[in-house]
């Protein structure tokens, strides 16, 4: 089957091993794949709506998400908050088979990174930290909340984005900030790239299509592939 971003989804005999059940198999097929269109209605899941959102508002092709080979951008930031609410969606629904669970964190945001990328965990804080900045007040500063000063530290930002498409994703400031606005200085700011982060979450959404496709992606939700189809899925009039 060839989902509408251009990857082919390859149902392998051998999930049948590990599921034996035929439908959490269509539930996760039918989740990650393409728009449908049924009479009237167009069906897909809350993934694929966000996927296809944070691509066209970062400006990206919308079939497989990359950045326009002319022209520069500053990087968007509703795009990125796009993209940021698909890697907690990723985060909360699924995680690698060969993975133990993540009772630790509770940000869906933090679980995915941990899940399906390389990065530490400064940046993975860091990221988790510009979330909160965008999504709380639109603005380019988070204050941790935590008891433990040490996790508060980790979580307390002043940011400063970009669009480049080189060097790191994230650039972490050279020294602490204190939280305190009368203490802005070139040493206390951590640079994060817009369009490297969109990047990233494009890799990983290619990265959950290949472990589906060879059974190696887990639902972790409390209910599985009931949840799944029915916390996540969409139907609209066209």
């Amino acid at each position: 089957m060839t989902l509408q971003n251009g990857y082919t989804f390859i149902l392998k005999s051998n999930i049948m091993d590990r599921t034996s059940n035929p439908r959490e198999i269509e539930v996760i097929k039918n989740h990650l794949g393409p728009v449908k269109q049924v009479e009237n209605r167009r069906l897909y899941s809350s993934y694929r709506a966000a996927l296809n959102d944070a691509r066209a508002v970062s400006g990206r092709n919308l079939l497989d998400g990359k950045m326009p080979t002319t022209g520069e951008s500053a990087g968007s930031w509703l795009g990125a908050l796009g993209y940021l609410a698909l890697l907690d969606h990723i985060g909360s629904c699924f995680k690698p088979v060969d993975m133990a669970t993540n009772k630790k964190d509770r940000s869906g945001i933090i679980k995915a990174l941990k899940y399906f990328s390389e990065l530490e965990g400064d940046e993975i804080d860091a990221i988790y930290a510009l979330r909160c900045s965008f999504a709380h007040n639109y603005s380019l500063s988070n204050i941790g909340i935590s008891e433990s000063k040490k996790r508060k530290d980790a979580l307390t930002h002043r940011f400063m984005v970009h669009g480049s498409q080189e060097g790191p994703i994230v650039h972490l400031r050279k020294k602490q900030w204190d939280g305190k606005f009368r203490d802005k200085n070139p040493d206390n700011v951590t640079y994060i790239s817009l369009v490297l982060l969109g990047n990233l979450v494009e890799e990983i959404c290619t990265k959950i299509f290949a472990l589906a496709s060879s059974d190696k992606l887990e639902i972790t939700l409390d209910e599985g592939y009931e949840e799944l189809e029915g916390r996540f899925s969409v139907s609209s009039l066209i």
